[in-house]
């Protein structure tokens, strides 16, 4: 019997510890669903090892009430060396006959896009990771929130 119990316990254990290991899992909510032009966000991740990869991913928490198919941002880099990069993003919140395209419950969806897979650092240090919206409603209803995650692998 006292076999059996280590043996339920060290699998709960193992269970456990095998979930996903983000180096940065954080969400920033807007108040009042609405993602404005001033609410840029930045995450901020040190880098130690310039070995491992990594799986980059940003989650829109959103309304069933958002009136568009998309959303349009800028996504910047910024590296230890003081090198920068601004890219443009369409996010795809939808189909085109209007079914969304993350997990919904109730009223609100989650949808994870995934920004880079297999991704690595060749700086060490700190790296810092801008969205903005960049849409053409200067304050956007129908966002929650959003949430950065990097995964390492």
């Amino acid at each position: 019997m006292r076999n059996y119990f280590l043996i339920i316990g060290s699998v709960v254990l193992l269970c456990i510890g095998c979930g996903k290991s983000y180096m940065i899992d954080e969400k920033v909510d807007f108040e009042g669903e609405q993602w404005t032009y001033e609410n840029s966000l930045d995450f901020i991740m040190s880098v130690t090892d310039t070995s491992k990869r990594y799986n980059i991913y940003l989650e829109i928490d959103h309304s069933k009430m958002y009136i568009y198919q998309n959303i349009y941002m800028n996504v910047s880099t910024k590296y230890p060396s003081g090198k920068s990069l601004i890219q443009p993003l369409n996010v795809d919140l939808a189909e085109l006959d209007g079914k969304w395209k993350g997990i919904c419950k109730g009223e609100n969806c989650k949808a994870q896009i995934v920004l880079q897979e297999n991704a690595y650092f060749n700086e060490l240090g700190t790296h810092t990771f801008g969205f903005e919206q960049f849409t053409r409603d200067k304050n956007l209803s129908g966002v929650n929130g959003v949430s950065f995650k990097v995964e390492e692998r």
